[in-house]
């Protein structure tokens, strides 16, 4: 759960930083299912004994955070455990100073980010496919609607996410009616 020492702790905060900065009735109906009512359980006292602050903070500094050890291949101790896919390097990135160069990046003036970890995509959307979150994944679009108490108003579109957008719609058609024509003339020929 690094860094949060109880599920309920890590559950909370995720819910927290994950449902936007305003919250509505969905996000709190997320809050009962998700953190409330948790799979692994949910224990007020965990969180009463943390320090959401210092959470809060360390997860804004992710260079505090601990880092497996290189030799441990199989600790999941920190949060960027090699174990879990993650890579270290670093990079040079070639930042202008504003003077003209001749010689072009090769005379720039560069700064080095070391320890710099990270995952490869295609890790990172495996992983996300096989986590427990999965479960809560929207696979195809929809529209959902409100209606206003007046019964003579019309309902009204609710965009509040990617999905529920009308180009994601238009998107997910076109990709079905690609798909239908490439079936039909493949069972054509």
């Amino acid at each position: 759960f690094g860094p949060f020492k109880t599920p309920s702790t890590l559950n909370l905060l995720n819910w927290f930083w994950n449902c936007g900065s305003l919250k509505s009735v969905g996000d709190r109906d997320r809050l009962v299912r998700e953190v409330f009512n948790a799979p692994e359980g949910f224990n007020p006292l965990d969180v009463q004994v943390a320090d959401l602050h210092t959470l809060d903070k360390l997860l804004q500094s992710p260079g505090q955070l601990q880092v497996a050890n290189k030799n441990d291949m199989d600790s999941h101790s920190g949060l960027f455990a090699f174990a879990d896919g993650w890579i270290e390097s670093a990079v040079d990135i070639v930042v202008p100073d504003g003077v003209p160069c001749s010689l072009g990046e090769t005379e720039a003036p560069k700064f080095s980010v070391v320890h710099l970890y990270y995952r490869k995509l295609t890790e990172v959307i495996k992983a996300a496919f096989m986590s427990p979150a999965a479960k809560r994944f929207h696979f195809s679009g929809y529209k959902q609607f409100w209606q206003p108490p007046n019964d003579q108003a019309a309902p009204q579109h609710v965009f509040d996410e990617v999905y529920t957008s009308d180009s994601f719609q238009a998107t997910e058609e076109e990709i079905q009616v690609y798909r239908q024509s490439r079936i039909v003339i493949f069972l054509g020929k």
